[in-house]
């Protein structure tokens, strides 16, 4: 891992190679649209958002342990914690997200996300470019296609990414140094890795930038998934629900919105090692801000959360959804220099309708 700052810009790079290519925080250079438009076409009429923070949560989070609790199923796949109320009659969230709970009213929770893809790294493909993974060809993801078509915005990069488990270190430039805010900022936010990047995060869109990706691996739960999500859950919990009051706050999160994804949901029944494995039949996402409208639940699962039974939604209609806010002509198509055919962005999918 290496740091690269910019004087110049005053902005800092915290990212490896691989992980830089991995979530497309790049792929802007690897490819370019073939049309011939002005940067206002490109950025597209009607556009009501102009800057994503991707909060990617790298394994694969429990949806049964999060987004959508089952308190009415068996022990052995409810699992140990009771379900809680939100300020949004109806909907109840994981006792570990009391934060989350309180800032409902400000999220669109997805309970009915699906796809067929149970590995890791076709799975995080598939969510982080709304296209099924196909040998030998790289999709751009989302990141690289929102910076490529909104471009540059005041001397903020158009895209980064915060990867990794590890809290920042000192010498960081302007947009990173999280010690400029107030005390009480700070706290809201917590101390830990995801809360300073979720910090950082909001001063970079705050500074211009078009996408930042904030990382954090480690939600692969096969043994002991019940210690380490009431672990970990509360970190998550504060520094989400701190990242979408403090831009509503300072008048952002209008125009910025806050998407989460996790390449799969974890397996309704519990195994021999208090673990979940991998399970794409029906998961969790939410959406918030960037016009999105909060309050609600789209789709839903089964009893035991293992299938959709309403309003099923892919990886396509997910990126369809969130171009279609930024304002993207999803028909365009682009080339890549190692292909010599143009290809789509997009190749379906749906607008979520309930949630614009």
């Amino acid at each position: 891992m290496s740091t690269n700052c910019s004087a110049e810009n005053s902005v800092c790079h915290d990212i490896s190679r691989r992980d830089f290519l991995r979530l497309g925080a790049a792929g802007a250079v690897a490819f370019g649209f073939l049309h011939e438009e002005t940067l206002a076409q490109a950025a597209c009429i009607g556009a009501r958002c102009d800057s994503v923070i991707l909060l990617w949560m790298q394994g694969g989070i429990s949806h049964l342990d999060t987004f959508d609790p089952k308190p009415n199923a068996p022990a052995d796949i409810r699992g140990p914690f009771k379900a809680i109320s939100t300020n949004v009659s109806g909907i109840q969230l994981c006792e570990h997200l009391p934060r989350m709970a309180r800032v409902a009213d400000k999220i669109a929770f997805v309970r009915s996300m699906h796809h067929a893809e149970g590995a890791h790294e076709r799975g995080m493909s598939y969510m982080l470019s709304g296209c099924k993974p196909l040998p030998d060809i790289s999709q751009p993801s989302l990141g690289a296609v929102i910076t490529e078509a909104l471009g540059s915005r005041g001397a903020a990069p158009r895209s980064i990414s915060l990867c990794g488990n590890d809290s920042f270190q000192p010498g960081l430039c302007a947009a990173f140094d999280s010690g400029a805010e107030s005390a009480r900022v700070r706290e809201a936010y917590g101390s830990g890795g995801l809360g300073q990047k979720c910090l950082v995060a909001r001063r970079l869109v705050e500074a211009g930038a078009r996408f930042v990706a904030v990382e954090e691996n480690g939600w692969d739960h096969h043994f002991r998934a019940f210690d380490a999500l009431k672990n970990r859950l509360p970190a998550f919990d504060r520094a989400v629900s701190a990242l979408i009051g403090d831009l509503a706050d300072r008048g952002l999160l209008d125009r910025t919105m806050v998407l989460f994804i996790t390449e799969f949901g974890r397996s309704p029944r519990i195994n021999n090692e208090a673990g979940r494995e991998h399970h794409c039949g029906v998961f969790s996402t939410f959406l918030a801000g960037g016009g999105i409208r909060g309050g609600q639940i789209i789709g839903a699962s089964d009893a035991q959360g293992e299938s959709v039974v309403d309003n099923p939604v892919t990886p396509e209609d997910l990126i369809r959804t969130v171009y279609h806010q930024i304002g993207i002509n999803v028909g365009r198509k682009y080339a890549q220099s190692s292909f010599a055919w143009p290809m789509n962005i997009l190749n379906g999918g749906r607008v979520i309708s309930e949630v614009v």
